[in-house]
């Protein structure tokens, strides 16, 4: 499953999706990568790895209903991010609705961020 889950590449985002862990209502952070088998969290906190958090991810305006979806997901690994005072935590989807990886499936398509092609060194 690990092998699997790694063979999946994230889609960077054109927005940030906000985080919020239902389990005090607080924001952990901004989603700015995403597939229907985890996403990268960026926040200003370290994240216990194997911690396991309930989530509801507030949704672009432009998106049509729904206003949020909510997971479960676990912490894989934290880092610290290139940008100071913030780490970078890659989250494990354990478990998503079939219409809240429908929406993960039209973020990707709907909100990836076209980055340029990299110049060969």
């Amino acid at each position: 499953m690990s092998n699997e889950r790694r063979l999946r590449k994230r889609v960077t985002l054109s927005v940030y999706l906000t985080a919020i862990d239902t389990q005090p209502n607080v924001p952990l952070g901004h989603i700015v990568e995403i597939n229907a088998g985890g996403f990268l969290l960026l926040g200003e906190q370290v994240l216990r790895q194997s911690q396991q958090y309930s989530l509801n991810i507030q949704l672009p305006k432009t998106l049509q209903k729904p206003a949020m979806i909510n997971l479960i997901a676990k912490v894989v690994r934290t880092t610290p991010s290139a940008k100071a005072g913030f780490y970078e935590s890659a989250f494990e989807i354990s478990y998503a609705s079939l219409e809240t990886k429908r929406i993960i499936e039209q973020l990707q398509r709907d909100y990836h961020l076209n980055m340029p092609p990299k110049e060969p060194q």
